[in-house]
């Protein structure tokens, strides 16, 4: 195509009232389109930054996006987006920052995210190189690796790789190749923008970051995480001023991206210059993966649209058509259109349209491989306003390739499909239709034309858009009917069919005309009973839904209400009083099966019910019978749409479920499912709870749970006082299945590792034993014999269990100012074997009596030696 389609943008401001998640959320509108060098895959990072206001580009139309960044400005920016308090900040002493940004610099030191050069100097004009950038960004976010498998990247050495494995592991980055991190090259403006923006998005819970109008019939939902097809394209969970999408206007849609992380609504009127609010209902969209959901938004959104519609593509369809495609929905005028100079009639244009086709019949001659002359003027958007005259070309496609059957298969018991090398004629002379099947069964050929045949050809464009595929059901004896159409005898489940195509009887849209088509294939029974496809309850909340993938046979002879078990969430069964298709369609052989368990009108009490449908329960019309499977539906009315609450249980009374250190009582408003006990649903500080940690229903209400964490979980926190700790609680369901809004918690947490001995060294007669934390001055100085030290290390010299011999003796203490070393002096007797030069190996003992400063004895097992 010979043209480049018009560059434009339309812009409708909007502004959330919902509140912000954490410093992660995008801007509202996009910023990145007022730079020129900004490409799309740095454009919604970009868009961060500058929403923050950490940064306003290096001029006004450019960001700088392939620029190197020196560590200073990748300072001042980092310091704005984590919102630090830089006026306050102690002075970090370095001599090559400028005053004016020392305090950026000044508060991540502080924070403990990045440090100088050495000699007093920061590097401030140096620039900033990727492995740097790993460990400010991890710092900054306080990332850590998730596995203790290896790193991919081999250019990264063992000084950087905690922080490039901490990127690595919660998706922040990739690396330049799977091999390769580019660990010593500049990072750029934009590389640093992208990595600064995931980093902010690991932890940050799923929600709407902006709603924006691109046109007078357009709004697009953006979100921050990729989102679930069904739910975000489901219409009533979006609302516009108060009503429901659908009851606001019956014709909207919601289309979800190709990104899946931003919702396209399309309205059926003009929507130019008027102001509404859009809200994102709570709970309704779930995440991707289907663990979340997104909190509720509302978005006010004022539509100022003043720009024609574009010409953003023209090509030939496959069926030879002419299309041409619009940067927007349409108003219902015909635009004009001359190809070749000619004026040619199109397919008169629908409200919404973005595609014009002219016919190929109403084209003018046009050669393969020639190029055409296009013309388009008159169309016009939804808000009326008029296109720009387009003027381009179009070339039309050398074809001289005849089509063939690339593949026919069986996919039905009496359904096959033809799937061809390329799209056929649409209509008319060359179109596939059932007068071009013949059928050889045995010696007998069957065509459409036979008396008690039918051949019904579908194209079908949902397992193929490309228009290259069709279902052809076969009914080769309409006397003999149902099940068997007239394929299969009674004492075969097989049956040998041959397909035939004449010569020249199907075209593809130039005109290439097939060859003749012959295939054998053997047909098989369908022995495959119903599957379930979903559950639900009815509308009315009387029964439960079972939708099958096909038919059912109904009658009592054929559906077995004895085979389906109803049980509630406390394990309560229910009789089932009748299942039935007759409910739905009145005449039976239907895909929904309508179970009932309560009596007359009543409605099912709230709650989550878990149908058990044995083997044999019911029948697809051939008599094949269903596997045994479960599935579970959730019950709720208007009634109960109230969601779940959380508090921390911190009662001061005789109460036996108060919060302690370390363990954690979460109480809810209501009974609650065993969501509650998922730990998935629980985090603290941030991440996953700790592997061992204990969560159990501690009322028969269910409304209360106890997180129990498990020991050597916690390496910080004084026990008796502990430290300030958040668990956040999220996707708690009640038994209506109303979910929880996501809450944090203020919990405490205190120190439940042990010490671990970690060196040895020894100084004339003295031993000093050095642990990674603090230890208790009482049990140490409590060893003060031979024989205790024994008790508490295994001590060898040279090999040999330490003797101070005849008259030996011990004292041991902590080292004055290091409360983390022991000292123990010895005074050897007669015959000791203890020699200051002699290889040395200190081990703690089973039977330590030494504990860390929190009162938690030391570890037995850890051992250093020295030679």
């Amino acid at each position: 195509m010979a043209y480049q389609p018009k560059s434009y943008r339309k812009f409708a401001a909007t502004t959330a009232t919902a509140a912000m998640v954490a410093s992660a959320v995008a801007p509202v509108a996009s910023l990145a389109a007022g730079f020129t060098d900004v490409a799309p895959q740095y454009k919604e990072a970009v868009d961060f930054l500058v929403s923050t206001g950490a940064t306003n580009g290096k001029t006004e139309t450019q960001f700088g996006v392939y620029e190197q960044i020196t560590r200073l400005d990748a300072a001042v920016i980092l310091a704005k987006v984590l919102k630090l308090d830089v006026e306050n900040a102690k002075d970090a002493g370095f001599t090559d920052v400028p005053k004016d940004r020392a305090k950026y610099v000044n508060a991540l030191v502080e924070a403990g995210i990045l440090n100088g050069k050495g000699d007093g100097k920061f590097g401030a004009y140096d620039n900033l190189s990727r492995v740097e950038m790993a460990k400010i960004v991890a710092n900054a976010y306080k990332l850590e690796k998730q596995n203790d498998s290896a790193l991919p990247f081999t250019d990264v050495n063992a000084t950087w790789a905690p922080f490039v494995k901490a990127l690595y592991d919660n998706g922040v980055t990739s690396g330049k190749t799977p091999t390769s991190f580019g660990a010593y090259e500049n990072i750029t403006r934009g590389d640093f923008a992208r990595f600064v923006f995931k980093a902010a998005n690991v932890n940050v819970a799923p929600a709407v970051v902006s709603v924006s109008a691109i046109n007078a019939s357009q709004v697009v939902v953006k979100f921050n995480k990729t989102v679930d097809k069904d739910t975000a394209e489901t219409e009533s969970n979006y609302q516009v001023n108060g009503q429901d999408l659908n009851a606001y206007d019956s014709s909207a849609t919601a289309v979800l991206g190709e990104d899946k992380k931003s919702v396209t609504i399309t309205f059926s009127t003009n929507h130019n210059n008027k102001a509404f609010n859009l809200k994102v209902k709570s709970d309704a969209v779930k995440t991707e993966d289907k663990k979340a959901t997104i909190a509720e938004y509302v978005g006010a959104v004022q539509v100022s649209d003043n720009q024609g519609p574009s010409v953003t593509k023209v090509e030939f369809a496959a069926n030879g058509d002419l299309e041409i495609t619009f940067s927007e929905p349409l108003k219902n005028v015909n635009p004009i259109v001359r190809v070749n100079n000619t004026p040619v009639t199109i397919t008169a244009v629908s409200a919404l349209d973005t595609k014009v086709v002219v016919p190929a019949a109403n084209l003018p001659t046009i050669a393969k491989g020639e190029t055409a002359t296009v013309y388009v003027a008159n169309a016009q958007d939804m808000a009326a306003n008029t296109m720009d005259i387009f003027n381009g070309s179009v070339v039309k496609p050398n074809d001289t390739t005849a089509p063939t059957v690339t593949s026919l298969t069986q996919v039905g018991h009496n359904k096959v499909r033809f799937v061809f090398s390329e799209p056929l004629a649409g209509s008319g002379a060359g179109a596939f239709t059932a007068d071009d099947i013949k059928v050889l069964k045995g010696s007998t050929v069957y065509t459409s034309t036979t008396s008690g045949v039918s051949f019904t050809v579908t194209k079908n464009t949902t397992v193929d858009p490309t228009g290259k595929t069709y279902d052809v059901e076969v009914v080769l004896d309409s006397v003999a009917g149902s099940p068997n159409f007239g394929i299969y005898s009674s004492t075969s489940n097989t049956q040998s069919l041959t397909f035939m195509i004449d010569a020249d009887q199907v075209t593809d849209a130039y005109g290439n005309k097939m060859g003749a088509f012959n295939q054998t294939l053997t047909l098989t029974k369908d022995a495959t009973g119903p599957v379930l496809d979903k559950s639900a309850v009815s509308s009315d909340k009387q029964t439960l839904e079972l939708t099958f993938n096909e038919a059912l046979l109904s009658g009592t002879s054929n559906i077995d209400e004895t085979k389906i078990i109803v049980t509630d969430a406390n394990g309560v069964r229910y009789n089932v009083l009748d299942a039935s298709t007759d409910v739905k369609s009145g005449t039976g052989n239907e895909k929904i099966l309508v179970v009932d368990f309560v009596s007359g009108t009543s409605t099912i009490e709230n709650g989550t019910y878990t149908i058990q449908v044995q083997k044999g329960a019911v029948k697809d019309v051939l008599g094949n019978v269903n596997e045994a499977f479960t599935t579970t539906v959730n019950v709720g009315n208007a009634a109960d749409t109230s969601k779940p609450t959380v508090t921390l249980d911190t009662e001061t009374t005789t109460d036996t479920l108060v919060s302690s250190e370390n363990k954690f009582v979460v109480d809810f408003s209501e009974e609650v499912t065993s969501t509650a006990l998922d730990l998935a649903n629980y985090a603290l500080d941030g991440k996953s709870l700790p592997s061992g940690t204990i969560i159990y229903f501690n009322t028969a209400a269910k409304n209360s749970v106890t997180i129990e964490l498990p020991e050597g979980s916690i390496g910080f926190g004084t026990v008796g006082t502990g430290a300030d700790a958040l668990l956040r609680v999220s996707n708690v369901a009640d038994k209506a299945g109303n979910i929880m809004n996501a809450t944090t918690l203020n919990v405490k947490v205190s120190d439940n590792t042990t010490a671990l001995l970690q060196g040895v060294q020894v100084i004339g007669n003295d031993i000093i034993l050095t642990f990674n934390e603090a230890l208790d001055s009482t049990s140490v100085t409590a060893i003060d014999t031979p024989a205790e030290l024994a008790a508490n290390f295994e001590i060898k010299v040279n090999g040999e269990d330490l003797n101070l011999g005849t008259g030996g003796a011990v004292a041991t203490s902590l080292v004055a100012g290091n409360n983390k070393q022991i000292k123990v002096s010895l005074t050897p007797g007669t015959g000791s074997n203890w020699s200051p030069t002699a290889s040395l190996t200190a081990k703690v003992k089973s039977t330590a009596t030494i504990k860390d400063a929190n009162l938690f004895t030391v570890k037995e097992g850890t051992a250093v030696s020295k030679q």
